[in-house]
């Protein structure tokens, strides 16, 4: 007896496909809904992490404004015990001399000493040998304001007139029966300034930098030698009169995509700004969404 083949027929093999069809329906029905619920869910994920990066960046752009105000307030001590220096009431600008360059030296704040009179002229320069002829100062508004307020200021960034270099300083007044007799200022390199931003170990991608009341580059962590002396970002420079803390995109000066942060000090009016590049911050959400991808196939 020959082996018989049994073919489905016809009817049969069409109420196959409506099954199958119905199937891979239902598959796909509890497939596509859960595919796009992981999808919002990663893209909310990175909306909470973006908004965290913010939140964690202004905190560290806080710390240093406050790291920044410790090294000019750190300065001013040093500028008003240097104030009330028994060599100045005697009229001894040499013994001073001696004293201010040791002083500077020893406490490691600042790079130099500057005693000025109503005019500008400087009479004490520790960067030179006393004797040596002096130039005005190189920010001579700032003396005057000392001359006529009787207080204490954080200069803005100006060249130095004997060095010819950008400087920042703390400037005090020198008093005799009461009244302004000196401006006594102690400068800052801002290599010094730099050294705050290079000890925070920011990631190598993000650009931090410190600048002045006006907005003037002081430092920078990122090609400092070109940017100190030129202002911040001009959307900075918008948002800081109405705001002394913010997050948002904008260009560096380079040109790359970035969220930038920046904090004001109600101290000093210095500002610190980090950018951070937007291709650092979607990395993470293409490896999640390239992780989504996978599981789906």
């Amino acid at each position: 007896m020959g082996n018989l083949t049994v073919s489905p027929s016809p009817q049969h093999s069409a109420a196959l496909w409506p099954v199958r069809t119905l199937l891979l329906g239902l598959v796909l029905a509890c497939l596509i809904p859960g595919v796009i619920g992981a999808g919002v869910l990663i893209l909310r994920m990175y909306q909470d992490g973006r908004a965290q990066i913010e939140k964690d960046t202004i905190l560290t752009a806080r710390a240093l404004v406050q790291a920044v105000d410790g090294q000019l307030l750190k300065a001013r001590v040093v500028a008003v015990a240097l104030s009330t220096s028994s060599f100045i009431t005697s009229s001894d600008l040499a013994g001073f001399h001696r004293r201010a360059r040791d002083l500077i030296q020893t406490e490691g704040i600042g790079v130099n000493v500057v005693l000025s009179n109503a005019s500008g002229q400087q009479v004490v320069n520790t960067l030179l040998p006393f004797g040596e002829t002096l130039p005005r100062h190189g920010n001579a508004e700032q003396v005057r304001r000392v001359f006529e307020t009787g207080e204490p200021i954080i200069s803005d960034v100006f060249v130095g007139a004997a060095t010819g270099l950008p400087r920042a300083s703390v400037v005090v007044p020198v008093l005799a029966d009461g009244k302004v007799v000196y401006a006594l200022g102690v400068s800052i390199d801002p290599h010094q300034l730099g050294e705050i931003l290079s000890q925070q170990n920011l990631p190598a991608d993000w650009v931090s930098s410190i600048s002045d009341s006006t907005g003037t580059i002081a430092a920078r962590s990122n090609l400092s030698e070109r940017y100190v002396g030129t202002k911040v970002n001009p959307e900075i420079l918008r948002r800081l009169p109405t705001a002394p803390e913010a997050a948002f995109e904008s260009v560096t000066k380079e040109g790359v995509p970035a969220l930038l942060v920046f904090s004001r000090s109600p101290i000093s009016r210095w500002t610190v700004a980090i950018s951070i590049p937007n291709q650092a911050i979607q990395a993470e959400l293409e490896r999640n969404m390239a992780l989504l991808a996978m599981g789906v196939l």
